[in-house]
């Protein structure tokens, strides 16, 4: 009896501690909440008194340097995952498994969702396609309101709402423009007015648009048929580049203020003679012009543009030689403009930040490469950074393997200081990037400093905006946003609206990844997202999709998609590999897939489909490979290369003949993927050769075609023809599965879907085809 006490006195004493480290900074170096271990041990619920030691016992080995985890909040009455430590001698403690029920790790049966109809998934998830996602804030120059674009009226449109910083709220929105067709990547001026870009049916022919502070609406450009790209503003010019003279090239341009005037005058101030240039940064004088200069995916160099004598000079051709890396300017780092810090892969593997220093004249002088120690120590990705001039800090988005994390330094001449890392709001979450699509910047600064607004997103949370309160002290760090380690810094933010689900989905357990990697048939390091049903599994596994991504350099990363819930939701375990050719894994695995060496990134296309296939409750018989833009080209050749391996495959948006898809794409974009794919007019055999429709005749299964008919990237024409060569081979002896293959156009649409209807009408009527032909 009395033994009996003092073990459920210890049990008290135990949970207490547990409340007091979680009350308390003091002890965040042994609690580590946004890592915790889903395969850790639950304590039972039963009074067993061996059990109960055992969890004293936790604690005391937690305190003398072990790892210790817990979930964010916890009670006395609720269950604790424990974590103990790696040593093999720590695994009874623990681990208390003797009285588990076989076949788990918890000691607790895995409860399923019952598996539903398509119809009956449909009708639960059909709201995730008109979800409202909002993001690329930017702040006023004075007052607390900022813009954003939201998806709400089931097309990009743009938003302004009041904010309070000290009652962490936001006002009604207000809806600035009214229109059926995309407006996207607002932005802020100095004066209060606003500029944003319009197009039309997807066609990407952006124009710009502005608002004055008196809210009157005014177009600055004119030409419906050319793109138009805002680059930079200042307090006398706007500077936009635009192919409205030459379809084949981009002319920089800037325009004089006030930009709404009839008198506001347009200078071209810049032609390249090939790639595409952009001006980035301008000399206090406006005399002198930073741009950036891209040739390819690994190429691309900086230079100055002197509006006095109008020459334009390399300013990193000195240090790369004939060499191809990537260079891109950030700022300048003194009012001489001599110094400059760089984002680059120059002498490294990873793009990370570096300074190039001038003498005393930058136009004159000879460049001197320097690193920054703290970013030669970081092996991963920069992948944006902000801060403005009223800020003590700046702040550096890394992208570790699809993840970001964000690290606060403070800038000097000769490099950074005070480097630390921040948390984040999301657990495993990714700071939203777009480009005039959507928005350009995930993250933005009020203009007296004591603001940040990130847009942020993960694979169980739509994009929203976050809001981080600069001037936070360590004592106001919620409970739930501690911090990753024990050197991040804490930080508070808090959402500036509420995660605006439907009604219909509010009950919805969205599916969280897994990160994967393995070696692929070379020994090269690939790594996937897997997202597994929550159904329970069919006794021949889960039909498994390999989901493949755009760019080609583009990356997989675990933000919210609601066509990945759909599928996963209706029983397809789903996989986004990044295959070599991904960015975010350094320089030589970007430059893996090039030309030649394509069918190598379509070897590990096949690679993953097996290691997700052979995986448990996996059904390797049943592989589908999806993608979109480049993805929907690799999942053509997929199917034509590895015939036997797949039962279907979707194509959206993707090119099928490499050769009619040069001479038929955009002009300016011809050029740019020479490096990737050939050169048109000295490769065209090997051009032929990794074209999918060329070897169509070998294909087994049916494709569905998904293709906007204004998509100046991939021109529909190339979904078209493919899908004529499908229904020829499906004549074939043995090929009469071929015959399923579906081509879905939409004449409002271009490269992609971007209204609620039609992703509606096309991911329905694929789930059905699925289900089907799976």
């Amino acid at each position: 009896m009395v033994y009996t006490r003092r073990v459920a006195i210890l049990f008290i004493l135990a949970v207490l501690f547990i409340g007091y480290v979680v009350a308390f900074d003091d002890f965040e170096s042994v609690l580590d909440y946004d890592t915790m271990n889903v395969e850790g041990s639950y304590i039972p619920e039963q009074d067993e008194s061996a059990e109960t030691l055992s969890f004293v016992e936790d604690l005391k080995k937690a305190f003398q340097g072990k790892i210790f985890k817990a979930p964010a909040s916890i009670k006395p009455t609720q269950r604790v995952k424990v974590e103990a430590g790696k040593d093999k001698k720590d695994k009874k403690s623990a681990d208390s498994d003797a009285k588990k029920p076989k076949g788990t790790k918890s000691g607790k049966k895995k409860i399923y969702r019952k598996e539903s109809s398509v119809e009956d998934t449909w009708k639960m998830l059909k709201p995730l396609f008109g979800l409202v996602g909002i993001g690329g804030a930017s702040f006023h120059p004075y007052k607390n309101e900022l813009i954003y674009v939201s998806n709400e009226p089931g097309v990009l449109q743009i938003y302004r709402t009041k904010y309070d910083r000290n009652k962490k709220i936001a006002g009604k929105p207000q809806r600035l423009v009214t229109t059926k067709n995309r407006c996207s990547a607002p932005r802020y001026l100095f004066d209060g007015s606003i500029l944003y870009l319009h197009d039309r049916g997807g066609n990407e022919n952006f124009q710009i648009g502005m608002i004055t502070n008196k809210d009157k609406h005014v177009w600055l450009t004119d030409n419906l048929k050319a793109k138009h790209l805002i680059n930079t503003v200042t307090k006398n010019h706007m500077y936009y580049q635009t192919n409205s003279r030459d379809k084949k090239k981009f002319d920089i341009y800037r325009r004089s203020f006030p930009l709404e005037s009839s008198h506001a005058t347009n200078e071209l101030i810049y032609t390249p003679d090939e790639g595409i240039a952009r001006a980035s940064l301008v000399s206090s004088d406006e005399t002198k012009i930073i741009l950036s200069q891209h040739y390819s995916n690994v190429h691309s160099e900086i230079l100055l543009l002197d509006l006095i004598d109008k020459t334009v000079k390399s300013l990193t051709k000195p240090l790369s030689g004939d060499a191809h890396y990537r260079w891109q300017p950030v700022k300048f780092l003194n009012k001489q403009h001599t110094k400059l810090l760089v984002k680059t892969d120059f002498q490294g593997e990873f793009l990370r930040l570096a300074i190039i220093e001038f003498d005393n004249d930058i136009k004159n002088d000879k460049p001197v490469f320097r690193t920054i120690p703290a970013m030669e120590r970081i092996k991963h990705d920069v992948t944006g950074m902000t801060s403005n001039y009223r800020t003590k800090f700046s702040y550096i988005e890394l992208n570790k393997n699809g993840y970001s994390e964000l690290i606060r330094v403070r800038v000097r001449e000769n490099g950074f200081k005070h480097v630390d890392t921040m948390a984040l709001p999301l657990r495993k979450g990714v700071i939203a990037h777009g480009d005039a699509r959507s928005f350009g910047h995930g993250m933005s600064i009020a203009k007296d400093g004591h603001l940040m607004a990130i847009s942020m997103t993960s694979s169980q949370h739509p994009v929203n905006l976050y809001m981080l309160n600069l001037s936070h002290k360590r004592a106001s760090q919620p409970r739930r946003l501690r911090k990753q380690n024990k050197n991040a810094t804490v930080a508070k933010y808090w959402t500036l609206f509420p995660d605006r689900l439907p009604k219909q989905v509010l009950g919805v357990n969205f599916i969280q990844e897994t990160s994967h990697f393995f070696k692929s048939f070379d020994g090269t390091p690939i790594q996937y997202f897997l997202f597994k049903p929550d159904t329970k599994p069919p006794e021949d596994g889960f039909p498994v999709i390999v989901k493949l991504h755009g760019g080609p350099e583009s990356q997989s990363r675990p933000t919210f998609n609601a066509i990945t819930q759909f599928l996963v939701k209706s029983g397809f375990a789903v996989a986004y590999p990044n295959i070599r050719g991904s960015r975010g894994y350094g320089k030589k695995f970007l430059d893996a897939d090039n030309q030649d060496k394509r069918l190598d990134a379509i070897h590990d296309v096949k690679m993953t489909a097996m290691h997700v296939g052979n995986k448990k409750n996996m059904n390797a018989g049943r592989l589908v490979v999806m993608g979109g833009s480049y993805g929907g080209y690799a999942t053509q050749l997929s199917v034509v290369t590895y015939p036997e391996l797949w039962k279907a495959g979707v194509s959206v948006v993707g090119m099928s003949n490499l050769e009619t898809f040069f001479k038929h794409t955009a002009e300016w974009r011809r050029r740019l993927r020479y490096q990737e794919y050939g050169n048109y007019h000295t490769q065209i055999d090997l051009l032929r050769k990794i074209s999918p429709i060329n070897h169509v005749e070998k294909i087994k299964c049916p494709l569905f075609i998904i293709q906007g008919e204004n998509d100046e990237r991939v021109p529909v024409s190339e979904a078209r023809q493919m899908y004529e060569r499908l229904k020829q081979v499906g004549k074939e002896a043995g090929k009469q599965r071929v015959t399923k293959s579906v081509l879905l156009t939409f004449p409002d649409e271009g490269h992609g879907l971007s209204k609620k209807a039609n992703r509606e009408k096309a991911y329905k009527k694929l789930m059905t085809w699925l289900k089907e032909i799976v």
